[in-house]
């Protein structure tokens, strides 16, 4: 019998000190981790380029934007407007996040990422990113390549600073 109340005040306790230690807030891992995305729509092509380098083809193209307006309930809808793509690409297909000290990445995968065309054209998106903390953090796109959605994390696309908070909207340009 003492044996199991001893056995039962360690793994009490165990259990105790594992929920203060995800309950710590200081680099937003605890809550970044619980983040998800859902209710993902894309655009198509919206105005084909005749170059592939992902440089924008003179001024005819209007610069990226990412945009987050917070709903209030820990999430926010998220808009990504005028992302350069492969024209081949039929739309996006899905938006992958990970987080962590401070950063969030998002990688932007493509549907129909096996044929490659000699061109490329803005698409948008928008999804909701469930659970976000406020906070400032560093942001960088990738688009993903090939089927597995693999990416090179020493080349996003674009990258910066953006702070998030409750009930006020915040965008980036590139």
């Amino acid at each position: 019998m003492k044996h199991r109340l001893l056995f039962m005040t360690i793994f009490v306790a165990a259990v105790l000190a594992l929920a203060v230690s995800c309950s710590n807030d200081d680099d937003n891992d605890n809550t970044m981790q619980e983040m998800s995305i859902t209710d993902i729509n894309s655009s198509g092509c919206k105005m084909m380029q005749s170059t592939t380098d992902g440089t924008r083809a003179g001024n005819s193209l209007q610069r990226t934007k990412l945009t987050f307006e917070p709903n209030g309930n820990g999430g926010a809808m998220v808009s990504l407007t005028d992302i350069i793509l492969n024209c081949d690409a039929e739309s996006i297909e899905n938006v992958l996040m990970t987080c962590h000290n401070g950063r969030i990445d998002l990688v932007i995968v493509p549907k129909n990422r096996e044929a490659l065309a000699n061109c490329v054209c803005p698409y948008d998106c928008s999804f909701y990113i469930k659970r976000i903390t406020s906070g400032s953090y560093h942001i960088r796109i990738y688009v993903a390549e090939g089927k597995k959605s693999t990416f090179n994390p020493a080349y996003p696309i674009h990258e910066g600073e953006i702070t998030l908070a409750p009930q006020q909207p915040s965008s980036l340009e590139w």
